[in-house]
């Protein structure tokens, strides 16, 4: 064999065994830093963080088996947090304090002390994953939406009392560039189809959630901090649970993390608009037409 035909076969031997590095991407992107972290070493800034806000897609499968594995990562470590869920509504929490939490618990236990079927939210079995892991952990499990006994009150302004306003942030202006998002961000979420006159209530309604959800985090933040399950809008640093615990308790520390669907990580992904401390690119979830459902939920109201 000629010799440079034995250093072309070495030379792409050696491209071949590099090249699957040079291809590898990290899926989690730092946007204050302009580049990609390694899995690993998102894992560990999550560690440090006294309160981490893991915000999902929520129908997306792989979302919440992260959350799952983060859970599990750091009571891995050693830590106790308390478990926060958007899902459960704060006024849930004395059934879940009598439930109790340890080795031997089942998560799916809880689907029917929540009457989860009933609820609205995504198939529990999404989010028992979670669940078991906290309580295996022993970390106590939160209730942290806004109860829906107090959306009607929270969507006008006296709705409720003024320390209730107060504590849910309802009288602490958005910045108007904020609060712009979030009007579009709702319009979005229902497809267009919400009619004008409803956006300010609702606006307030979201408000009072981001609010009512990091008043529970610092309520009910264990000895090694507390970690919230939410919709990616509500850990959102520019408007939404981290602004509330900055009001609430200056100068927590908070990790924000959004776990974002796209078929392949962008490279770089500096155009787009990321207000979180990290984002996990994942695959997109299965295709499932919202807006239909949505349209034929708000034909039936109007009929009613």
């Amino acid at each position: 064999m000629k010799r440079h035909t034995i250093f072309v076969l070495a030379l792409a031997g050696f491209l071949g065994a590099c090249a699957p590095l040079a291809r590898e991407t990290s899926p989690v992107w730092v946007p204050s830093e302009k580049r990609y972290i390694s899995e690993a070493q998102a894992l560990e800034r999550l560690a440090t963080a006294p309160v981490l806000l893991l915000g999902e897609s929520h129908d997306n499968q792989e979302h919440h088996r992260l959350q799952a594995r983060v859970v599990a990562h750091l009571s891995g470590l050693g830590q106790r947090r308390a478990l926060a869920f958007e899902m459960i509504d704060r006024d849930r929490q004395a059934s879940l304090d009598g439930f109790g939490t340890g080795e031997g618990k089942e998560a799916q236990a809880l689907r029917l002390l929540l009457d989860w079927d009933k609820s609205g939210w995504p198939d529990f079995a999404l989010y028992a994953p979670i669940f078991q892991e906290g309580m295996k952990a022993g970390w106590p499990i939160i209730a942290a939406n806004l109860p829906k006994s107090s959306m009607k009150g929270a969507g006008k302004s006296g709705g409720l009392s003024q320390a209730q306003e107060d504590q849910l942030g309802l009288n602490t202006p958005l910045a108007q560039s904020a609060s712009d998002d979030l009007k579009q961000d709702l319009i979005d979420s229902h497809c267009g189809l919400l009619p004008e006159s409803s956006l300010p209530a609702m606006m307030r309604i979201q408000i009072a959630r981001d609010g009512a959800m990091a008043l529970s985090l610092i309520e009910n933040m264990d000895e090694s901090g507390a970690v919230l399950i939410a919709g990616a809008g509500h850990v959102r640093t520019d408007r939404a649970v981290p602004l509330h615990i900055a009001r609430l308790k200056p100068g927590l520390g908070v990790l924000s993390l959004a776990f974002r669907e796209r078929a392949e990580p962008p490279s770089p992904p500096e155009s787009g608009n990321w207000p979180y401390d990290l984002v996990w690119f994942t695959p997109p979830a299965p295709e499932v037409d919202h807006c239909a459902g949505l349209k034929k939920r708000l034909e039936k109201k109007i009929k009613e």
